[in-house]
């Protein structure tokens, strides 16, 4: 996409992959609620300009080593290792002027 708004929240199915591809953008992923069949999943994100929010279920880590970027911003509140028995998700990709948030659902 060019540009554009992505948000999922609720009861969606989030799969074993997902690849997010933005010029420009506003990226809203909340997993808290969603239907996650997989211990991991992994998330690509293109984004050249904008912002991505990822909140994850309570207890869930994330790793965002794997993101590069050149002027924008990878924050990551939540654990970066597995947990037994909890998600963990691998954010990949690149933000060439993009920033990158992800925490843990505060309910």
């Amino acid at each position: 996409m060019t540009g554009g708004r992505v948000r999922r929240a609720g009861g969606w199915q989030v799969p074993r992959l997902l690849r997010i591809d933005f010029e420009y953008g506003k990226v809203r992923l909340d997993l808290s609620q969603a239907l996650i069949r997989h211990p991991e999943t992994d998330i690509e994100l293109r984004l050249t300009y904008g912002s991505t929010a990822i909140v994850l279920p309570p207890g869930a880590s994330a790793n965002a080593d794997g993101v590069r970027t050149e002027w924008g911003s990878v924050t990551c509140e939540a654990a970066g290792y597995a947990r037994p028995g909890k998600l963990h998700v691998h954010v990949t990709g690149e933000l060439t002027y993009g920033r990158l948030t992800i925490r843990n659902s505060r309910r």
